[in-house]
């Protein structure tokens, strides 16, 4: 955020910056970060799972899904109306 500040770049106008995985930190940024949280006990236990798959040589898909849970707003999307 301060790169894009030193750049006269405004955030969200110029452009669009969301956090991965809810750092608390979001919030004690400007504009507050939109956040959308991740799980590190969901993902570990996805990988887990795979890696046993894996070593049991199971068939393991190309993708997988993890639950998150609902995106935390800030102030650093602009909507856009499609």
């Amino acid at each position: 955020m301060i790169h894009f500040q030193e750049e006269k770049v405004s955030v969200p106008e110029d452009i669009s910056v969301i956090s991965l995985g809810g750092l608390e930190i979001g919030r004690y940024i400007y504009p507050h970060l939109t956040t959308i949280p991740l799980s590190a006990y969901e993902q570990g236990k996805k990988c887990a799972q795979i890696l046993l798959d894996i070593i049991e040589e199971k068939k393991v898909p190309m993708h997988s899904k993890i639950k998150i849970k609902p995106v935390i707003e800030g102030g650093s999307v602009k909507r856009i109306n499609i």
